[in-house]
Parts: C-alpha cells; sequence; structure tokens
C-alpha cells in the first residue's frame, strides 16, 4: 500500500486481511514435512511464486465487487442480463409438463424449447463461474445449476461468500492497492460492502404443483471444482445438460474447439449454448503453451460446423472487473451468441 495512505491505508489492509483470513479459515490445513511433521507457520514462499499469488489475490477482491458488491450492478447487468434473459424466455416461468424424453430423441426441436420442461427440471451449467454470481441468478430463477471453476482463489472466495455471509456483512477495500490512473486518494481507500444481497436466499423450488421451500436434498444448486474438459468429458455427462452458459470463459482454452466440441455433447439435442464474453486468449502470448485464437467470424463458423444451429448473435459492451472511478476504462465488444445444438433426426 502506498505510504502516504497512512493509517487508513493499514486499516484497509488489515480490513482485507480479515474478510481472506475468515474465507480460508475452514480451509487452513498444517503443512508437513515428508516425515509427517507439522512445519512452521513461516515457511518461505519463492519470490516469482508469492509475486503471483498476490496478484490472484487482489484480482479475486476485485472480482468479489464485480459479483457481489452494488458497485458491481451495472458491470453485471451488462455481463448477465442477455444470457439470463435468454434463459428466462426459452423456459417461461409456470411452465408444466416434462418431454425430456422427446428431447433426447430429438422430437422437440424448434425454438419452442421451453415445452420441454418447466425451470426445476431445467439443468443449467455455468463454466468459469468465477465467484458464483451468475449461478446464483440462475438459481434464483427457478433453474436447476451447477458452477464449475478452477482457479483455487475463486473457489475458496464463493465457497465463503455464498455459504457463510449475510448481506453486507464485510467491508473490502478492493483499490488500496491500485497505484496506477488514480484520480483521488478517496478511490484508492474507497470501501466495498459485500455481499449485496443475503446468498442464502436461493427462493423456493417450482414443483408440478406447487412451489416448495428450498434445501439442500432439492439439489438446485452445486458447484464443481477442476478442469472443465477433465470434470465434464466423462460419458456419465453425455447429453446431461439442458443448457450450458459462458461468460467470459470461451477464451481461457489452450484450443476453443476442445470447447465447443464438449459443450455439443455434454448438452441434450436441441439444448441450448448461451455465451457472452471476448476472445482474449489467455495463451496467446506464451510461446510455450499451444494457442489456437480464433477470429468471432471463424469461431461462429466452426461452432456451426460441430453441430449447433446459431440462434442469434450480437455484440455487447462490458468491462470486467473494471474500476468505475479508474482513470482508464477498458471496454470489451463482447461476442453474444445463442445456439442450439442440432435435435437428432427422427428415423424414418
Amino acid at each position: 500500500v502506498p505510504g502516504r495512505l497512512g493509517a487508513a491505508g493499514t486499516e484497509a489492509v488489515e480490513r482485507n486481511a480479515a474478510f481472506l483470513e475468515a474465507a480460508v479459515a475452514e480451509h487452513f490445513y498444517p503443512v508437513k514435512d515428508k516425515e509427517g511433521e507439522e512445519m512452521a507457520d513461516d515457511v518461505p514462499v519463492p519470490p516469482h511464486k508469492a509475486v503471483l499469488d498476490m496478484e490472484k489475490v487482489r484480482s479475486t477482491l476485485k472480482q468479489l465487487v464485480r459479483d457481489w458488491a452494488e458497485d458491481g450492478a451495472v458491470e453485471r447487468a451488462a455481463s448477465f442480463s442477455r444470457i439470463l434473459g435468454s434463459l428466462e424466455a426459452a423456459f417461461p416461468a409456470g411452465a408444466r409438463g416434462d418431454r425430456a424424453a422427446d428431447v433426447v430423441r430429438g422430437d422437440g426441436g424448434g425454438d419452442d424449447i421451453g415445452a420441454w420442461r418447466h425451470r426445476a427440471k431445467v439443468s443449467v451449467l455455468v463454466p468459469g463461474a468465477g465467484l458464483g454470481r451468475l449461478t446464483w441468478e440462475v438459481v434464483r430463477r427457478g433453474f436447476r445449476v451447477q458452477g464449475n471453476e478452477f482457479s483455487y482463489f475463486a473457489l475458496l472466495a464463493s465457497n465463503f461468500v455464498l455459504n457463510a455471509t449475510a448481506n453486507e456483512a464485510w467491508t473490502v477495500y478492493p483499490y488500496c492497492h491500485d497505484v496506477n490512473n488514480v484520480m483521488r486518494e478517496a478511490d484508492q481507500l474507497r470501501a466495498v460492502k459485500v455481499p449485496d444481497v443475503d446468498p442464502r436466499d436461493i427462493g423456493p423450488v417450482e414443483e408440478e404443483d406447487e412451489a416448495v421451500p428450498s434445501s439442500p436434498e432439492t439439489d438446485r444448486y452445486s458447484m464443481c471444482a477442476g478442469d472443465f474438459l477433465e470434470i465434464y468429458g466423462g460419458c456419465e455427462h453425455v447429453n446431461g445438460w439442458t443448457v450450458v452458459a459462458t461468460c467470459f470463459f470461451i477464451d481461457t482454452a489452450h484450443n476453443v474447439v476442445d470447447y465447443i466440441r464438449l459443450i455439443h455433447r455434454i448438452l441434450v439435442p436441441g439444448g441450448l449454448w448461451l455465451n457472452q464474453g471476448p476472445l482474449l486468449y489467455h495463451y496467446a502470448d506464451m510461446g510455450s503453451e499451444q494457442s489456437v485464437e480464433l477470429t468471432a467470424e471463424e469461431l461462429l463458423r466452426v461452432i456451426a460446423s460441430e453441430g449447433f444451429e446459431i440462434l442469434e448473435t450480437d455484440t455487447i459492451q462490458s468491462t470486467y472487473t473494471g474500476n468505475r472511478r479508474s482513470i482508464l476504462q477498458n471496454v470489451y465488444n463482447c461476442i453474444f451468441f445463442k445456439a442450439r445444438k442440432r435435435p437428432i433426426e427422427p428415423s424414418e
């Protein structure tokens, strides 16, 4: 923290530390040596590792704003609204009936996929779930949802927020470490309360005839840790999901075609893929890593060639963990598309 921030800067760091310590408290286990003896808490960390980890911690604090603070509401609206709106339009609230068998056979084709089943029976997968706000918004609308996330930092933070916090229970200072493009000292010391909602309130589940309170037994909301390709590549996920929703995710692939093929494999015939995000390929500048970078035009052609019907495309401006008071504002022209896995043609 810049020394000129004085006691206020020190307090900001201490408040951040209190939140972070609480978030990892239940996941802390003593480190043991090869003889099984507990090692000291001050085991040295390689300098390059420490720097990288600190960058991830600072990024996680800013993701808290994006996902779980009132300050992130505008960014969330830009990033999530089209996905959530498309999901709600495809499956109108209060729809009845269950045509799951018809969906798998492909008889439930066409754009009227909302007739398949009511929301409580629609399974939505959100790869790259981050700190979990999009998954929470999906389950609040009555759907079954599972988030998938690879980042250990994001998993720890999302688990804490979703399971152990209440409305505005914590105050963090996500910008106290910023030294570039700062307009005012007060902007660095801006306090942000999280979360802006009660994450435990995921609403009732709508069954066939009546709404009943949610409970762990309803299995409506879950998170799965690990690499998307590894976790969902098994046979148990084939034709297993009604909707896949990807937000700021597909450019995390070494080869985006692998993601496209897996999403096609795990969707039910006629199922939807909703996407919004940039094409900032994460491995593009890493010479030692494989990276396949498609243009948006090429991406849509490949998606169509892999068994999808592109129903809708658009570009939507959005930031990502943006600081609205910063001198620098990075805005993406995000690629939005709605695609449908082509139904199986009925046999003669």
